[in-house]
């Protein structure tokens, strides 16, 4: 851990030179797979989820030598950044109630493309959930547009 430490207070220095400085409110030293000082295992970097997993034999990632390390590291997408990503589909939706569909279509495309483009390779369970939540949403928009709320008309 020694070497953590010597290695933030080298980029204190660095970013110094600039007139930059690390944010402590920020920046913490965290384990990847250990918890370390009652931080939490891991830490969140532009929206990813960076942690490190034990396995077994079969799964365990590999040394430059070959060697089995016992653990497998997995980048997924942060909560937040999953909260962020159905808050600005949500908006999109409300947005357009009254709107054509081609208008929707037009305004969630980039949303939806923007997000699917930054997808780790661990992150299926979590794009699965994207979609199927953003299926209701649309969903509920069609069925508010195109249902009766009173088919009996009484």
């Amino acid at each position: 851990m020694a070497a953590v430490e010597q290695t933030k207070r080298l980029a204190e220095e660095w970013l110094a030179g600039m007139s930059l400085e690390l944010e402590p409110s920020k920046t913490r030293i965290s384990h990847t797979l250990h918890e370390h000082d009652g931080n939490k295992v891991g830490f969140d970097f532009l929206g990813f989820e960076v942690r490190q997993f034990t396995t077994g034999k079969t799964h365990s990632g590999k040394s430059p030598r070959g060697e089995l390390l016992g653990y497998s590291t997995i980048v997924k997408p942060s909560k937040e950044a999953q909260g962020r990503h159905q808050a600005a589909i949500k908006q999109i939706v409300d947005a357009h109630k009254a709107a054509p569909q081609a208008a929707l279509i037009t305004r969630l495309n980039p949303v939806i493309r923007g997000w699917a483009n930054y997808r780790p390779a661990n992150a299926a369970k979590i794009f699965n959930k994207a979609d199927h939540l953003s299926y209701l949403k649309l969903r509920r928009w069609a069925k508010r547009r195109h249902i009766p709320t009173n088919p009996g008309g009484g």
